[in-house]
C-alpha cells in the first residue's frame, strides 16, 4: 500500500504530517517525493546509508576537434547559451539544436549531474529522498527513481508512506503514479482552498482514492465550510480538522516530535486522523 500526502501548495503542514504518520505507523518505508526542496529527513534521518549521483538532463559540450567559428550554433540556440562552441552551461537547456547544425561535429549532448538519490536510516525505518543541484531540472525523473530505490530497499513492505510535492506538475504526478491512497493536507486560507481543488481533480483523474483534512481549520471558520463542502462537492471523505498550534511551531524549533506534546491540541487531532486513515487503509 503506497500512501501519498500532498497539498496543492506548500506550507500546509504536509511535512509535519508524513513525519507523524511515519512515527505512529507500521511503514517501514518513507520516501520524501519534494525532491526541489527535500526537508523531513531534518526531522527524521539518522545516518545516510547510501548516496548515488543522479543524471537527469544532458548538456551541449565541445570535443576535442577544432571549431570553425561558423557562427550557426550561435545563430540556433534560442537560449543564447552557445557562442562559436563555446558553451554556457547555466544557460543551457539540453535541446541539441546546436549539435544538429554543427558541420564539424565540434558539439555533442552528455548526461549532467543534476542531483543525488540518498538512502537514509531512520528510528522508524528507512528513507529515500534526493538532494538537487540548485536550478536544476528532471525533477519528475528524480522522484521516479528515488521510488524505484525505496521498492529496492525494502520488500514486502506492507505500508510506504510519500511526502508529495507541492503543486500539481510533472514532479506531483511522479509521486502519484501507482498510488492507491492520498490525503490531501489543506489549509483554510483563499490560497489553499483553489489548490487543494487543483491536486484533488489530479488525483480524480489518475484515479487514486483520495481523502481530505483541513489544517489549522479555525483561523478561518468561512473558508473551513467551503473546504468542508468541497469534498462534498467532489465525493470525498474528511477525514479531521487541526487547530491552530503554536506547539506546532515549539517541535519544529527543538527538533522534536509532535508526539513528545501529548496534550497539544493538534497532536491529539493527528493521532485522530491517522486512526481514520488506517481504516481507510485497513479497508485497501
Amino acid at each position: 500500500m503506497n500512501l501519498l500526502i500532498v497539498s496543492g501548495k506548500g506550507g500546509t503542514g504536509k511535512t509535519t504530517l508524513a513525519a507523524t504518520f511515519s512515527q505512529l505507523s507500521n511503514s517501514k518505508m518513507i520516501i520524501d517525493c519534494d525532491v526541489e526542496a527535500s526537508n523531513l529527513h531534518l526531522l527524521l534521518a539518522r545516518d545516510d546509508l547510501e548516496r548515488h549521483p543522479f543524471s537527469g538532463a544532458k548538456l551541449a559540450q565541445p570535443l576535442d576537434n577544432e571549431c570553425t567559428a561558423c557562427g550557426l550554433c550561435t545563430a540556433t540556440c534560442r537560449f543564447g547559451a552557445i557562442d562559436n562552441g563555446i558553451v554556457d552551461a547555466l544557460r543551457c537547456e539540453g535541446c541539441g539544436a546546436c549539435v544538429f547544425v554543427c558541420p564539424v561535429d565540434h558539439l555533442v549532448l552528455q548526461d549532467a549531474t543534476t542531483g543525488a538519490t540518498v538512502l537514509s536510516a531512520t528510528d522508524y525505518g528507512l528513507m529515500s529522498r534526493a538532494e538537487m543541484e540548485p536550478g536544476a531540472e528532471g525533477s519528475g525523473k528524480l522522484v521516479t527513481e528515488i521510488r524505484r530505490q525505496g521498492r529496492l530497499a525494502t520488500k514486502d513492505v506492507p505500508l510506504t508512506l510519500l511526502d508529495g510535492p507541492p503543486g500539481i506538475g510533472c514532479a506531483v504526478i511522479a509521486s502519484m503514479t501507482g498510488c492507491q491512497l492520498a490525503l490531501v493536507v489543506a489549509e483554510a486560507s483563499l490560497s489553499g482552498l483553489s489548490d487543494a481543488e487543483r491536486i484533488i481533480d489530479l488525483l480524480q483523474q489518475m484515479d487514486v482514492q483520495t481523502l481530505l483534512c483541513i489544517n489549522r481549520a479555525d483561523i478561518s471558520p468561512e473558508l473551513t465550510k467551503q473546504l468542508e463542502q468541497l469534498c462534498s462537492n467532489k465525493d470525498i471523505s474528511l477525514v479531521g480538522e487541526i487547530p491552530y498550534d503554536p506547539v506546532v511551531r515549539e517541535a519544529q524549533r527543538q527538533g522534536r516530535s509532535l508526539l513528545d506534546y501529548p496534550e497539544s491540541p493538534a497532536t491529539k487531532a493527528i493521532v485522530a486522523i491517522w486512526d481514520r486513515l488506517s481504516e481507510a487503509i485497513g479497508e485497501e
